[in-house]
């Protein structure tokens, strides 16, 4: 039998085991355990978010982006209150592999545009670990903004 012939199959193998994804366990992962969808003039956004591999987590980075569902465009005048993107650091777990952690949004100065239609966002989060390993990211259901 000629060496080429076990030369492929080996090779073969090597690239499938060398491309796979690495399913470590140090990568961290966040869900939505609850939140709240309606905020009222004067509240809060609260969603409760459940992380694991909090050791990874201590210290991270979380992200929150902010979508704006509305099909009709806000006037050029008026444009959305801060960044569509909000960056914070994730506090200490000391020794937690699990948890839940609140972020809270005011209404006043970021959740509403100064207008008086309502508005509907949804936001997506996500977090990067001090080793830049990053968490899948997860989206919300809408959250309406009641603006009077």
């Amino acid at each position: 039998m000629k060496p080429a012939s076990f030369l492929i199959p080996a090779l073969l193998v090597l690239v499938v085991v060398s491309c796979s994804k690495n399913n470590s366990s140090s990568k961290p992962s966040l869900s939505i355990q609850s939140m709240n969808t309606t905020v009222e003039p004067g509240g809060i956004l609260d969603v409760k978010l459940k992380f694991t591999n909090g050791g990874n987590l201590s210290g991270a980075n979380f992200l929150a982006i902010r979508v704006r569902l509305n099909t009709i465009p806000l006037p050029s005048v008026i444009t959305p209150s801060g960044s569509d993107t909000v960056i914070t650091t994730i506090p200490d777990f000391p020794g937690q592999q699990s948890g839940v952690f609140d972020y809270t949004m005011p209404y006043q100065g970021y959740l509403t545009t100064g207008n008086t239609t309502n508005d509907t966002l949804m936001f997506k989060f996500a977090a990067i670990t001090n080793s830049g390993v990053s968490s899948d990211t997860i989206s919300s259901s809408p959250v309406i903004i009641v603006n009077q």
